[in-house]
């Protein structure tokens, strides 16, 4: 067993971990600690990210520190009732009640009004 450090946003996490037990072993070691689905995991070691395929018995050393990114925040789902766009509607586009957007035209040059 292996003790690493995991830092997580601003917290400090302490986990013993067996380098024997693989990547995804690690992975849900991290998700029951912090929150943050394996999925959407992305550990950086030394700068470098460490991957399922790596080898753990040369990477973790005791008190290293580990530095996790991710969200525990469930993504947000699409909207049930899409915003429609005057572009988007079928038919007549004269048909539909716009209001004039933008300044009012006076007839006057604006050079004139700058003074």
């Amino acid at each position: 067993m292996v003790k690493i450090k995991i830092k997580h946003e601003k917290n400090k996490h302490e986990l013993d971990v067996d380098p024997a037990g693989g990547y995804d072993a690690m992975t849900k070691q991290v998700e029951e600690l912090t929150g943050v689905p394996c999925d959407r995991q992305k550990l950086i070691l030394k700068g470098k990210e460490v991957k399922a395929g790596d080898k753990l018995d040369g990477l973790l050393k005791d008190n290293v520190l580990l530095m996790l990114l991710g969200s525990a925040e469930r993504v947000p789902e699409k909207p049930k009732v899409l915003p429609k766009f005057i572009e988007d509607i079928s038919g007549d586009p004269s048909a539909i009640d716009v209001s004039p957007a933008g300044l009012k035209n006076l007839g006057i040059p604006a050079f004139w009004l700058a003074t």
